[in-house]
Order: structure tokens, then C-alpha cells, then sequence
């Protein structure tokens, strides 16, 4: 049942690629979640976690940093503007 499970994961990839990314025994297909069948896989929870996919975490961690960046920006623009 080993190649059945390949070709899906491959499947999985290729669809991330079109805007899905899958994680967590989740795929998250433009927004909507549908249940990511992992026993009919055949996929353990671990080659979930080292699948080839962004996990949600590292987008969060992205945006946060790019928001703190932009809100010390400002907040130096508004005291640099005051000083002057």
C-alpha cells in the first residue's frame, strides 16, 4: 500500500503548490478545511510534521514579525517628527 500513499502525497504537493497546504492530518483547501484522511495514507503523525509544507505556525511567526517591524517603524517616525 506503500506506492498508493506516495502517489497521494505527491498529489498533496502538487495541490499545495495551486494555494492548499496541508498539516496536522488537515488539508486547507482556499480557505475551507476538509479532513485529511492520514490512515487510508497510510502517513504517521511524524512524515506528517516533516511533510515539504509550510505549517501555520511559521506564517504566523512571518506576519507577526513583519506587524512588530512596521509598528516600531512608525512609532520611531512618530518620535523622530516630534523631536524636529
Amino acid at each position: 500500500d506503500l506506492s498508493l500513499s506516495e502517489a497521494e502525497q505527491s498529489d498533496s504537493v502538487v495541490s499545495t503548490m495551486q494555494g492548499d497546504f496541508t498539516f496536522d492530518g488537515l488539508t486547507w483547501r482556499n480557505g475551507r478545511t476538509t479532513f485529511y484522511d492520514e490512515f487510508r495514507m497510510g502517513l504517521s503523525w511524524g512524515s506528517l510534521m516533516n511533510h515539504q509544507v509550510p505549517e501555520p505556525s511559521t506564517f504566523a511567526l512571518l506576519l507577526g514579525g513583519i506587524f512588530t517591524l512596521g509598528f516600531l517603524h512608525r512609532r520611531a517616525v512618530k518620535k523622530a517628527e516630534k523631536s524636529i
